[in-house]
């Protein structure tokens, strides 16, 4: 995945170029020193913890299957790669 920070959150991305995705769970910091892990949607949250890095292991925990490692390109590319592969009714 591919990380990159937006207004205070650490997020992730299966693409390397914006616009990027938004299908990976992402990391807030909470007032208090620790952090709320939500999504991949922001009103879904995942948790709470008190480090860092048991943030990122409720990330990696919430991942999908079959979420592999960025690729190159931006959200757009990565929808347009999924239609041309979808099956034909």
């Amino acid at each position: 995945m591919y990380p990159f920070t937006s207004h205070w959150s650490l997020h992730f991305t299966t693409c390397t170029g914006f616009p990027y995705s938004w299908n990976v769970p992402f990391v807030d910091p909470l007032s208090d020193g620790r952090y709320r892990i939500c999504g991949p949607s922001r009103g879904t949250v995942i948790g709470e913890a008190d480090t860092a890095e048991h943030a990122i292991a409720l990330v990696v925990g919430a991942l999908k299957a079959d979420c592999g490692p960025a690729v190159a390109g931006t959200a757009n590319d990565l929808r347009d790669r999924q239609i041309g592969q979808s099956p034909e009714k």
